[in-house]
C-alpha cells in the first residue's frame, strides 16, 4: 500500500475520486461476489450449462458497446458513468428475486441488465482515464484504481465467510442498492469533461451508425493495434477458466463454500499491486507482455497437474500477477497508439472484441470440462497461451516504439 499513497499525487483528482466511487460499490459486490458462481451453478445442470447463464451478461454487453463507445466520444463521461450505476439497485433485487424463488429467469434477466450497466460504467470510466492521466503514466493509473478498488473488495469478499453463516446468499445481492447510491453521489461530484448534451450526443451516433461506426474505426486500426485487440480477446476467452470455473470447480472437489471463497480471494490480491505492475508496464512495455503471457502459461500448465488446493491457491496467485502486467501494458500500447479524439471509441471497440471472447469462453470451456475433464482443459488452455505468445513475438515489431 506504500507505493499506492507515494503515486497518489501523480494521479489526477477525477480518476482518484472515480476510483473512490468505485472502491464504495465493489464493497458491496464483494459481500457476494465470490459466492455468484457457485449461485449460477445451483441453478444449472453443467458446467456449459453454467456457463451459459453467465454469456447472458456477454451478449447485452457486446449489443450495447457500439453505441456507447460512440457516445463516450461526445458526452461527459460522467453522464455515462451516472446512467449505468443507476441500473445496479435493480440488478441486486433481481439477484434477490433469483435466490428468494429459485426462478432461473431472473438469472438471465438480471445479467443482461447488468451487461448494459457495466458497458456505460467501464467505457466511461477508461475514456475518462485515458482523456486525463499522461500517456506516460497511463498504466500507472489503472494500475492505481485497480489496487484501491481491489484491496476494499478483498476485505469485504473475506467477510463474506462470516456473513454466509448467519444469512443466506440471496439476501446480500441487497447490499447493491445503498453501495451503489453512495457511488452515484459520489459521481455527481466529477467535473463533466465533453459539453455535448446526451439528446444531442444520441443523435449524432444514430445518425453516424454506431455498429458501422465501431467497424470503421477497427478497420482504419494499424498492425499494433489489431494485434492487441486479438490478444484482448484470447485473453478473455481463456479467463474464465481461471476467474470462473476455479471456484466451482473447488466447491464442487471439497463442498466448502469457504474455501471457494478464499481461492477467489487470492486471485484478487495481484491488483491490489497494480501501482506496482502498471509501473513495470509502463517500463517494459511489450516485453512485459511477453514475459507475462509467458509465465502464465506455464504456471496454467502446473494448475492442470494438482488437485491439492494449497497449490491451486499458490499457482493461482501467479497466474493472476503474471496477467496483471499482460493487461496493464496491453492497456498503455494502446493508449499510446490511439489518437485522442477516439479514446471512446478504441475503448468501446477494444471491450467489444474482449467481450466476444468472454462470450465464447465460458461455454467452450465449460464443455470442455464436462467432456476431458478441467486437467485437460488447463492443458489447452496453456497450449494456446504458448501459440498467442509465439504470434505475439514474431509480429513484435508492430508494437515496437516507433509505431507508438
Amino acid at each position: 500500500m506504500h507505493n499506492i499513497h507515494h503515486r497518489r499525487r501523480a494521479i489526477p483528482a477525477g480518476v482518484r475520486l472515480i476510483t473512490f466511487a468505485t472502491t464504495i460499490r465493489w464493497i458491496g459486490w464483494g459481500f457476494f461476489e465470490a459466492l455468484l458462481p457457485i449461485f449460477i451453478f445451483s441453478f444449472a445442470d453443467s458446467y456449459a450449462e453454467t456457463g451459459l447463464f453467465s454469456s447472458v451478461f456477454d451478449v447485452m454487453f457486446l449489443i450495447s458497446l457500439p453505441a456507447i463507445g460512440a457516445l463516450a466520444d461526445k458526452v461527459a463521461a460522467k453522464t455515462l458513468i451516472i446512467i449505468g450505476l443507476a441500473m445496479y439497485p435493480f440488478i441486486g433485487i433481481g439477484y434477490f428475486l433469483a435466490g428468494a424463488t429459485g426462478i432461473a429467469a431472473f438469472i438471465v434477466l438480471t445479467k443482461a441488465l447488468n451487461g448494459t450497466a457495466y458497458a456505460l460504467d467501464s467505457v466511461g470510466r477508461s475514456a475518462y482515464f485515458m482523456r486525463h492521466v499522461p500517456k506516460d503514466k497511463i498504466a500507472t493509473a489503472f494500475g492505481y484504481f485497480e489496487s484501491m478498488s481491489t484491496f476494499w473488495w478483498i476485505l469485504a469478499v473475506l467477510s463474506s465467510i462470516f456473513l454466509i453463516k448467519v444469512v443466506e446468499v440471496h439476501w446480500l445481492f441487497l447490499l447493491l442498492i445503498p453501495s451503489h447510491l453512495i457511488a452515484i453521489w459520489i459521481i455527481s461530484k466529477l467535473r463533466a469533461d465533453n459539453h455535448e448534451s446526451m439528446k444531442d450526443g444520441v443523435k449524432d451516433v444514430l445518425r453516424d451508425g454506431a455498429y458501422a461506426s465501431m467497424i470503421r474505426e477497427i478497420k482504419e486500426w494499424g498492425a499494433g493495434l489489431k494485434l492487441i485487440g486479438f490478444l484482448v480477446f484470447f485473453l478473455s476467452l481463456i479467463s474464465p477458466v481461471i476467474d470462473f470455473f476455479i471456484p466451482i470447480l473447488t466447491y464442487a472437489d471439497s463442498a466448502s463454500i469457504e474455501k471457494a471463497v478464499l481461492i477467489a480471494a487470492v486471485m484478487a490480491i495481484p491488483a491490489v499491486f497494480g501501482a506496482f505492475w502498471g509501473k513495470i508496464a509502463d517500463r517494459y512495455k511489450k516485453n512485459g507482455i511477453f514475459w507475462g503471457l509467458g509465465i502464465a502459461a506455464f504456471l496454467i500448465f502446473a494448475l492442470g497437474q494438482t488437485d491439492v488446493y494449497i497449490f491451486h491457491l499458490g499457482l493461482a496467485f501467479l497466474i493472476k500477477c503474471a496477467l496483471e502486467v499482460v493487461n496493464l501494458a496491453s492497456d498503455g500500447i494502446t493508449t499510446r497508439i490511439i489518437r485522442p479524439e477516439h479514446y471512446g471509441r478504441l475503448s468501446g471497440a477494444m471491450q467489444a472484441i474482449g467481450d466476444v471472447g468472454s462470450l465464447i469462453g465460458p461455454i467452450s470451456l465449460g464443455l470442455l470440462i464436462d467432456q476431458a475433464g478441467a486437467s485437460f482443459a488447463f492443458t489447452a488452455v496453456s497450449i494456446a497461451s504458448i501459440a498467442m505468445l509465439c504470434l505475439l513475438m514474431f509480429k513484435s515489431h508492430a508494437l515496437s516504439p516507433k509505431e507508438i
